[in-house]
């Protein structure tokens, strides 16, 4: 005998099609999602959705699940150091992009020396011209020195307690010149600075006839860290519609200046 399905049936089978076709396609979502952008968190201001362009570490294309490619972003060099400059936040004595800049623009800051001689000579003729040589060969000779070191990141040298200073003072701290780089989220990555002892700690050391500790003193230089947000901006290439570029931010860094003995006792 022939049996003939009842149409409840057929919609029942229907829709248990549907439901396992469902299951599927957000299955192959998931596993997309693990695949390219495995812990996304962040989003784009709209809501607790993942970010295709999440942890983006240069420029590249993204494909979403719906076959949309996105262009993500990354700023430059340049673009950063731009950024800074506005900021006033890109002091060479201090701060560095890249082992290059070390080499050629971080100095010793036991030296008192430092700074550059500016000429305001009122000598003429043949007297000025010499003066000017010397000092443009003086130039030269010290631009030369630093290109011919390499200097490594940590302590560079160290002036210990009681020694006598370049001004005919004692020394009541360990000190050291120390170069530390900052991890590749923050920009610049190598700042110059000056610490207690060779760790930086402070209360370490007892200075001062026993009456004072060392203290480690800082100064605050903005710095920008990448963010894990993005901006939509224009295309610049007609085969993108949607252009993301991730955003860096202005965060305050300490520097480590000096170490500084401060009596407990009046």
């Amino acid at each position: 005998m022939k049996m003939l399905m009842k149409p409840p049936s057929i919609l029942a089978i229907t829709a248990l099609l549907l439901w396992i076709v469902c299951i599927s396609q957000s299955a192959d979502e998931e596993e997309w999602l693990h695949d390219n952008i495995q812990g996304l968190s962040e989003n784009d201001g709209f809501g607790p959705v993942v970010h295709p362009c999440f942890n983006t570490t240069k420029n590249q294309t993204v494909t979403t699940p719906e076959g949309q490619k996105i262009l993500c972003l990354v700023p430059s060099e340049d673009d950063l150091v731009k950024d800074l400059e506005a900021l006033g936040g890109f002091n060479r004595r201090y701060t560095a992009v890249t082992k290059e800049q070390v080499d050629m623009y971080f100095e010793d800051p036991f030296k008192t020396d430092s700074k550059p001689i500016e000429w305001e000579s009122k000598f003429t003729g043949k007297r000025r011209r010499s003066i000017h040589e010397n000092e443009e060969r003086s130039a030269s000779d010290e631009t030369l020195e630093r290109k011919k070191r390499s200097v490594s990141v940590g302590v560079q040298k160290c002036e210990k307690k009681a020694t006598r200073t370049s001004e005919n003072f004692y020394q009541l701290c360990d000190e050291c010149w120390y170069i530390t780089q900052l991890p590749p989220n923050k920009f610049p990555r190598y700042i110059n600075e000056k610490i207690c002892g060779t760790t930086g700690a402070s209360l370490m050391d007892i200075c001062a006839g026993n009456t004072g500790f060392c203290i480690q003193k800082e100064i605050i230089q903005d710095l920008l860290i990448q963010t894990n947000q993005y901006e939509k901006i224009p295309s610049p290439d007609p085969q993108y519609s949607v252009v993301y570029k991730q955003v860096w931010k202005p965060f305050s860094q300490k520097i480590r200046s000096c170490c500084q003995c401060q009596s407990f006792t009046p």
